[in-house]
């Protein structure tokens, strides 16, 4: 499952939009846990540092620069080595995606595309009707999608 959080409060969508280029991000976990944010102990969601793009990382390390008065160099070094970055859970809502592996993921009990039409021309050739070997027909086999 992949999880993400959207706000339903404007100016932070757009703070997000500004920083992120997108109006939701993404988590590592459907819960929200307690952190400390700002001098105060809030519950907050883990935004998925790993899930983000490089520029996206930059321009986060550049927002917690000005926010907090460290050097962006330094904050930016603590998000490359960190798994997650702290996001009060106060206005976010949860979205949940199954992921695509196992959504799209076919069933085993399904054969490739153009099989069937194989299997039928393999009978009909072992029936005696065709005129091919069984060296023949191992070849084409090795040939279809």
């Amino acid at each position: 499952m992949s999880y993400w959080i959207t706000t339903s409060d404007r100016a932070r969508s757009q703070r997000w939009e500004r920083i992120f280029g997108a109006d939701r991000l993404p988590v590592l976990s459907a819960a929200a846990r307690r952190d400390v944010v700002e001098g105060q102990e809030r519950p907050c969601y883990d935004l998925a540092l790993g899930q983000l793009s490089t520029w996206q990382r930059d321009r986060l390390a550049a927002y917690a620069s000005r926010r907090t008065g460290r050097p962006y160099e330094m904050v930016r070094c603590e998000i490359e080595a960190a798994i997650s970055w702290p996001v009060t859970a106060a206005g976010c809502q949860l979205v949940c995606e199954e992921d695509m592996a196992t959504a799209e993921r076919p069933s085993p009990f399904l054969l490739p595309a153009g099989w069937g039409r194989g299997v039928r021309i393999a009978k009909r050739l072992l029936s005696g009707r065709g005129r091919m070997t069984g060296i023949k027909i191992f070849r084409f086999f090795r040939f279809l999608p």
